[in-house]
């Protein structure tokens, strides 16, 4: 063992399975399992059933996850109703847990669907990140970091167009003026000539024809103040991968786009000087 390290923990990271879960094949063990949330296409009763089933069956000492934009029937649940469903399992909803010496926190907040805040709605729900955190959970990625989506710009001339049939939105979950869209906004006082993603964009500096930021500006600003170990999250299938910038460990654990993909994993080391996260891999690559 190299010098002044305590130990290791292998960490197993899945977001975005959209009950799909039994497609991922064997997932790798490990010491704690993260789930970034976006479990279901809805969360209605049966798909929630699924995924405690998924859930109970694997056998990580500690999984903890949280909910994301498409967890909507769930969401009508408190947090304390959705713990009680799911025995064996920590679900964590704007609140920490310490788990062998890691203190992880986990929000769903996000800019669409189930959990929305926006602005300072965004900023307040944000500013209850503790500073002391060493793994930070959320769904929503940060602005700019891994979250570059695919999304045509549509003028606020065209009217949006209604969710997909194979969404199954519920009724119960629709009403008149939801615009599941990120773009609102922008439709809404640009003409379709002004298309924001054909200039440089003011986030990245880049062009990126018909690709969005989604991240969250509010969770950026507290993220880089508070700089914790690792930051995991999920939302933006597109952009699945991992980055480090300072201090943090930025991985997006998305699952699914077209083919279903594994976890991603990666060891925290816990030595003399604090935490440390080592370079991710694929869980096609464990051994």
């Amino acid at each position: 063992m190299v010098a002044g390290v305590v130990r290791k923990l292998r960490i197993v990271c899945l977001s975005d399975t959209h009950d799909r879960h039994g497609e991922l094949g064997s997932i790798p063990m490990g010491d704690i399992l993260l789930h970034a949330g976006d479990w279901s296409t809805q969360g209605t009763v049966d798909e929630e059933a699924s995924f405690r089933s998924f859930m109970e069956a694997l056998p990580h000492r500690h999984k903890v996850f949280i909910n994301g934009n498409h967890e909507r029937v769930c969401a009508q649940s408190t947090k304390e109703e959705i713990q009680a469903r799911f025995p064996g399992c920590t679900y964590l909803e704007d609140d920490a847990i310490e788990v062998e010496g890691v203190k992880i926190y986990g929000s769903p907040w996000c800019d669409i669907g189930a959990y929305f805040a926006r602005g300072e709605d965004a900023a307040a729900k944000w500013a209850a990140i503790p500073e002391d955190i060493d793994i930070l959970l959320t769904h929503l990625p940060p602005s700019g970091i891994l979250d570059l989506a695919y999304e045509p710009f549509v003028s606020g001339a065209e009217a949006p167009p209604p969710p997909p049939a194979a969404w199954n939105v519920p009724k119960e979950v629709m009403t008149s003026n939801v615009r599941l869209g990120l773009m609102d906004a922008i439709r809404k006082t640009k003409a379709k000539e002004e298309d924001p993603t054909r200039k440089t964009c003011g986030c990245c500096g880049a062009i990126h024809p018909d690709r969005q930021h989604w991240g969250g500006p509010e969770l950026r600003e507290r993220v880089e103040r508070i700089a914790p170990p690792v930051h995991v999250f999920g939302h933006v299938h597109e952009q699945r991968g991992f980055e480090r910038r300072g201090h943090t460990l930025f991985l997006n654990a998305a699952c699914y786009e077209e083919l279903p993909q594994g976890a991603l994993v990666f060891d925290l080391v816990i030595n003399d000087s604090g935490i440390e996260a080592s370079i991710p891999f694929d869980s096609k690559e464990c051994k």
